[in-house]
């Protein structure tokens, strides 16, 4: 059976200034084609046409030139359809919904995803370097995420003005394995304690709410307090 794993590191203090503005340039291009696109749904001829949108994402790609693979563009332009989407689904409840805003600033780091669509989604894993293709750009990979297989996807994302790189993959893990009758856990879930719980060998462990606890010290200074109170007073 396969599971869908992701794995995610820090990646700017290991590039040098050059390999930082070309991974600078790729975001900055998503945003303006991300802008773009929210542009085009203002378009009375266009609006929230999802098959007019897909073309105005290859329109525009080709008509500036830009440096990002087709399928990552079109990741974006997914991306904005689901914002529309969830937008449509939220107005059906809540009527001061508004419809998606403007990316953040170029000045900020925004995320794109590419695909390995069949080796052809403009990135390739040799040697443990992840390159880009379409840009020249080399970046070592973790010891502790070398050597992976079957990767999906791969997600460029900043936070506090960090750069950080995602690789989702897929693994095969072992369907064959059978449960253990003679070994169990018993677990009670309740208010003044989260977990309560107990094993097969006896061990015992508890997991306590710290919001009751502080809760019933109150409690008790109230009753403390009252108990000393003249009746009737």
């Amino acid at each position: 059976m396969l599971c869908i794993r992701t794995k995610k590191f820090r990646i700017d203090h290991m590039l040098n200034h050059i390999s930082i503005m070309k991974l600078w340039t790729l975001s900055n291009e998503h945003c303006r084609l991300y802008n773009h696109l929210l542009d085009k749904t203002r378009d009375t001829e266009v609006g929230a046409d999802f098959k007019k949108l897909n073309s105005s994402y290859v329109e525009y790609r080709n008509d500036n030139s830009l440096t990002i693979p087709s399928k990552s563009a079109q990741n974006t332009c997914r991306s904005l359809i689901s914002n529309i989407k969830s937008f449509y689904a939220l107005r059906k409840t809540d009527k001061t919904a508004r419809f998606p805003r403007y990316f953040k600033s170029t000045r900020v780091f925004n995320s794109f995803t590419y695909d390995w669509n069949c080796g052809i989604g403009g990135f390739k894993i040799k040697d443990n370097v992840l390159k880009l293709l379409n840009v020249d750009l080399s970046i070592p990979l973790h010891p502790w995420v070398r050597d992976i297989e079957n990767v999906k996807t791969i997600t460029f994302s900043g936070e506090d003005e960090k750069i950080f790189l995602s690789i989702t993959y897929s693994k095969e893990i072992c369907s064959e394995q059978k449960l253990n009758a003679a070994r169990f856990l018993s677990l009670d879930p309740g208010l003044l304690s989260i977990l309560t719980g107990v094993t097969c060998d006896g061990e015992f462990f508890k997991i306590a709410n710290l919001d009751a606890r502080a809760g019933e010290k109150s409690i008790d200074k109230l009753i403390s307090k009252r108990a000393k109170k003249k009746k009737h007073s």
